[in-house]
């Protein structure tokens, strides 16, 4: 708000909201798409899921997506063996244990992952939109095939 040559507020004045980019917008949706995929695909036959990093085992809705290396790094953002689940504490209170997830991401994926996720991380990566949509499209039929609902 503006405030006038007395000091008081003007009140005629709205702020807009923001409306994010279409590349913002399909980002959002595909991390949340990503984030069920790896939570769905990891559902052991008890319904639970096991915590990459930890002894932890736990529904669906209480787990989430943890990253090897940081989803601000776009190249490796949405790489399927850049990602295990991960339980709360592991994934937002330890900063992910990423040393822990690494050694996971070996044992699952091969030896080397996750240096060769360290090392694709740092090469520059810009998405377009054609290529969101196309890997939102994927990511859709892969979580309809886990889809832990039916």
């Amino acid at each position: 708000m503006k405030k006038s040559k007395t000091g008081a507020r003007s009140t005629c004045r709205k702020r807009r909201k923001r409306t994010k980019s279409p590349l913002v917008q399909m980002k959002a949706r595909i991390d949340r798409l990503m984030s069920q995929y790896i939570r769905a695909k990891n559902i052991e036959e008890d319904g639970l899921i096991q915590c990459a990093t930890c002894e932890t085992r736990d529904t669906y809705k209480n787990m989430q997506c943890g990253h090897f290396m940081s989803r601000r790094y776009m190249n490796t953002r949405w790489a399927y063996n850049n990602q295990l689940p991960q339980c709360r504490a592991c994934n937002m209170f330890n900063q992910g244990r990423q040393w822990l997830m690494g050694k996971q991401l070996d044992k699952r994926y091969g030896k080397g992952t996750a240096q060769r996720m360290y090392e694709q991380s740092r090469e520059t990566k810009r998405w377009t939109l054609r290529e969101l949509n196309a890997l939102h499209n994927e990511l859709e039929r892969k979580v309809e095939k886990y889809n832990p609902r039916n």
